[in-house]
């Protein structure tokens, strides 16, 4: 059957009203334009000798034409395929020979290019093929569709889908419903994936296992862990009549969208349907999106089970089961695992990464093994894997928790490389390592680095402070009895647009508190009680901070002291202030 040049018009082919339009010219036209590219060696034989042994001299000197053989060892050449052939010369070369007068040398052109990713000039081929008024059949417009598939353009996609069935009349197979699914994949559109899978069983089309995997694979890259197991299931049950197996590369896609949703159950679960006696097996991408997904729900037992369990089904962990395993480690505070799982790396044949020696380390400080952190440390420098800024916050924050506030501060200020930056963690358990150390002058000298400080720090981003920096700085100064420096803070706090919370009030009060400031301790719990909205509220250590500074006044402030224990009782902000400003 011939359709007919209408079948498919330019404005089916735009992607918008400002996309470019893709019906050609003239034939002629496009040649010239395609054959401007140079092209590159395809496997052993290039284009250009193709074309030299294609091209015979026809009546006129001008107009080289192709032989019967060279087209055959022209489409030869396209069917084989290569990332640098040149199709636009030999689509040039069969036009100027005459010999491109089917749709079927059309499609090794269209089918070429779709290789190439290249779903512009595809729809080029596919307009020329309709001005041209040849029979256009079902996998012409197949290879032009997958072309668009392959590069994610779901629009294209659509619409000359749309133009096959219902402006051609064509009727719709498989083949080409599913390269719609993937192209909405591809774009990360896994609604409208799922919404072109349903539309096959409404054109009683049973989708098959390249449509079932687009859809899981959609639901998968948004984090769909719920619409990718549905869909797994009805994969299942769809082919429950022939072999009611699931396949691999649909079972990992449904594993890795429980993965990034934390869901542990439901992946260890499609591990044992790949182990079933009729399943698919295991392979080490799929365990190892298993002990990830233990490992972000904190279940380091189970993701240690699965990575010692891969070694007798001869499946060596490769870095992204070892790095999830030892970060598991780390989660369930089990330093001395960790470090187990990093001695058996030269036996698991795996190279230890960033991200190994970080986690272990991170491990390490956590359950106050620091000397076991700074080694790892001095292993990394020893190899060629370079430390970052997450192997400086762990080796910080391992000292700091441990108690060694010199050694941290010492960490602090140590060059590591070009990737070892400071952020606002980096500062922030410095700041806590001054805190333990009654440093306050160092608390504050970090502090001070949040701050913008462009012509001093150019190569650095720029860090915004957190309520848990000040909080340590407060606490510092605190312990110095600094209550000059704890006002300081309080009011810098407030220029970043922060806010004191409950741990500030504290901080702050104490130190008021042990300076005789009772008056200032006061206000302080007053701005604390109205708080209240923010369901804040002074606790019962602002409250006594405030009432040793009224006991140290002497006897004279025994009616303020009773008062604030008034006001503690009922916890209201009006009698605060009684007693601040008694009449």
């Amino acid at each position: 059957m011939c359709y007919a040049a209408g079948g498919i018009q330019p404005s089916v082919l735009r992607p918008n009203e400002r996309g470019m339009c893709y019906a050609v010219a003239h034939p002629s036209v496009c040649a010239f334009r395609e054959a401007a590219s140079a092209g590159a060696v395809a496997s052993e034989v290039t284009t250009a000798s193709v074309l030299g042994r294609g091209l015979q001299e026809g009546p006129s000197e001008s107009a080289p034409q192709a032989s019967p053989s060279g087209k055959t060892r022209l489409l030869k050449l396209l069917r084989a395929g290569g990332a640098g052939l040149d199709i636009a010369a030999i689509a040039a070369a069969l036009r100027q020979g005459g010999k491109l007068n089917h749709a079927k040398d059309y499609t090794v052109l269209i089918s070429a290019y779709r290789r190439q990713q290249r779903w512009r000039e595809a729809l080029e081929l596919l307009a020329e093929i309709q001005l041209r008024r040849l029979e256009l059949a079902l996998p012409t417009c197949s290879a032009a569709l997958s072309a668009c598939e392959r590069s994610g353009r779901w629009e294209q996609a659509a619409a000359l889908l749309d133009a096959i069935e219902n402006r051609l009349g064509m009727e719709l197979d498989v083949v080409v419903c599913s390269a719609l699914v993937s192209a909405n994949a591809k774009a990360g559109r896994w609604a409208e994936a799922l919404a072109a899978l349903a539309s096959m069983r409404g054109r009683q089309l049973l989708p098959n296992e390249v449509s079932f995997g687009a859809a899981i694979a959609a639901c998968e890259q948004s984090g769909q862990w719920k619409p990718a197991l549905a869909l797994l299931i009805d994969f299942q049950q769809s082919r429950a009549a022939s072999e009611g197996v699931c396949s691999l590369p649909a079972l990992s896609a449904a594993l890795s969208a429980c993965e990034k949703a934390a869901k542990w159950r439901q992946a260890l679960g499609l591990l044992s349907c790949m182990t079933a006696p009729r399943g698919p097996g295991l392979d080490i991408v799929a365990c190892s999106a298993a002990v990830s997904a233990c490992e972000k729900a904190g279940k380091w037992e189970f993701g240690l089970e699965l990575l010692v369990g891969m070694i007798p089904r001869r499946l060596l962990p490769g870095v992204i089961a070892g790095n999830a395993a030892v970060s598991a480690c780390h989660v369930g505070c089990q330093w001395e695992r960790a470090l187990s799982i990093l001695r058996q790396a030269f036996e698991w044949r795996f190279a230890l990464d960033v991200v190994s020696y970080s986690a272990a380390a991170s491990a390490c400080g956590q359950g106050g093994s620091w000397i076991s952190a700074l080694g790892l440390a001095t292993e990394m420098l020893r190899t060629t894997v370079r430390p970052n800024t997450v192997t400086r916050n762990a080796l910080v924050s391992g000292c700091e928790a441990s108690g060694q506030w010199e050694r941290a501060l010492d960490l602090l200020g140590a060059h590591f490389g070009p990737d070892c930056r400071r952020d606002v963690l980096t500062i922030n358990a410095g700041i806590s390592a001054c805190d333990r150390g009654s440093h306050w002058r160092g608390a504050l000298l970090l502090l001070s680095e949040l701050r913008p400080r462009a012509s001093a720090w150019p190569a650095l981003p720029a860090l915004t402070p957190s309520i848990v920096c000040f909080n340590s700085a407060l606490s510092a100064c605190a312990r110095c009895g600094r209550w000059r420096r704890v006002l300081g803070v309080v009011n810098e706090l407030r220029e970043v647009g922060l806010e004191p919370d409950i741990i500030s009030f504290n901080s702050a009060a104490g130190a008021l508190e042990r300076g005789g400031q009772w008056s200032r301790a006061l206000r302080m719990l007053e701005e604390a009680q109205r708080s209240c909205s923010r369901r804040l509220g002074p606790q019962a250590a602002a409250l006594g901070v405030a009432l040793g500074a009224c006991e140290r006044d002497g006897a004279a402030r025994a009616s303020q002291a009773a008062g604030l224990l008034d006001a503690l009782r009922s916890g209201a902000s009006s009698q605060l202030r009684e007693v601040l400003e008694p009449r």
